[in-house]
């Protein structure tokens, strides 16, 4: 599998950092696609660093930190590109454990 980027809130990340927005307790938007409800239950990620840097000085209450991923091939993870118009974006299913289990650094911003 390919090296992926995270934005976290932690150093170094925590399982909290790879919760959905479903498990945060966040309502969909009544305007959602089927691409943005399959999103809302997964988590985003990054193609390069450099693209979750980006999203990080954008959105600073995303996190200052950007965890590594290096995930295992198994069928418990699930990754696509998702979003084209926003470049590098994918969306991960699986569990916050294994995501995070999957951390081999943590970068500051």
């Amino acid at each position: 599998m390919p090296i992926l980027f995270r934005v976290a809130k932690n150093n170094p990340a925590r399982t909290t950092d790879f919760l959905s927005e479903c498990q945060l307790g966040r309502p969909p938007r009544a305007d959602e696609t089927t691409e943005d409800l399959l999103s809302w239950l997964g988590i985003s990620i990054w193609a390069t660093e450099a693209q979750a840097r980006a999203k990080a000085v954008r959105w600073p209450s995303l996190g200052r930190y950007i965890a590594v991923l290096d995930l295992p091939a198994s069928p418990s993870i699930v990754i696509r590109r998702t979003f084209p118009a926003s470049r590098g974006h994918h969306t991960i299913w699986s569990t916050a454990t294994q995501v995070a289990n999957s951390v081999t650094r943590t970068i500051a911003v």
